[in-house]
């Protein structure tokens, strides 16, 4: 093997490396971005849920007290109350969950890529 020849194989090896390291830049930006995405999702929900949330138990708590506390069924109505409170709350709490399970998926296929070429330079060394 020349010396231009062994200078032409670093080359390409060199520039492929580069080329696989752009890529995985562009992988992981796009993961990024899905992410930021997601988290800004979870937020938004959050604190819209919260905000009619609070609103929704002020304003429905005042109006079932006022009309029902001089009846016989004042005691039922705070009872009903506090579970419809405790359910919407329940099924806010569920979705909220369900999008912050969604991280173990961050940059899983960035992870795998990685993993493979690894293994791909590993098998190359062992030969």
């Amino acid at each position: 093997m020349s010396v231009d020849q062994s200078k032409n194989n670093k080359g390409s090896t060199v520039n492929a490396l580069l080329e696989q390291g752009s890529l995985y830049t562009q992988l992981a930006w796009v993961e990024f971005t899905n992410e930021k995405h997601r988290l800004m999702r979870m937020l938004i929900l959050l604190l819209v849920s919260i905000s009619l949330l609070t609103s929704l138990i002020v304003s429905l708590t005042i109006l079932l007290i006022m009309t029902s506390w001089h009846t016989h069924y004042r005691v039922p109505i705070l009872i009903l109350i506090g579970i419809f409170y405790a359910v919407s709350f329940l099924s806010l709490l569920l979705g909220f969950n369900a999008l912050s399970k969604k991280a173990a998926q961050a940059f899983s296929d960035t992870r795998e890529e990685l993993a493979e070429d690894i293994e791909l330079i590993r098998r190359r060394f062992d030969q």
